[in-house]
């Protein structure tokens, strides 16, 4: 007669009872700074973004805030849209 050998069980896995752990907060961002300003050239009646086309070369550019510049009669620039 042939013996057979005892057949390998395979090692029992127990559950370990593990904490649950907080989640870290996200990381906030910090918040662009925005340019309240919009550049002014005096006697040309429109108000722009300092990137406009219309003030990189003008020596007599003027920083004003939005309202200010609104409240001394000038327009916002067609082209740069401030």
């Amino acid at each position: 007669a042939v013996t057979k050998a005892p057949a390998k069980q395979a090692p029992v896995k127990t559950a370990v009872a593990v904490a649950p752990t907080k989640k870290a907060a996200p990381a906030k961002k910090a918040a662009p700074i925005k340019r309240a300003g919009v550049i002014v050239i005096p006697d040309r009646g429109k108000y722009h973004t300092p990137e406009c086309r219309y003030v990189r070369t003008a020596e007599d550019a003027v920083e004003l805030s939005k309202a200010t510049a609104t409240r001394q009669g000038y327009e916002a620039c067609g082209v740069c849209a401030p």
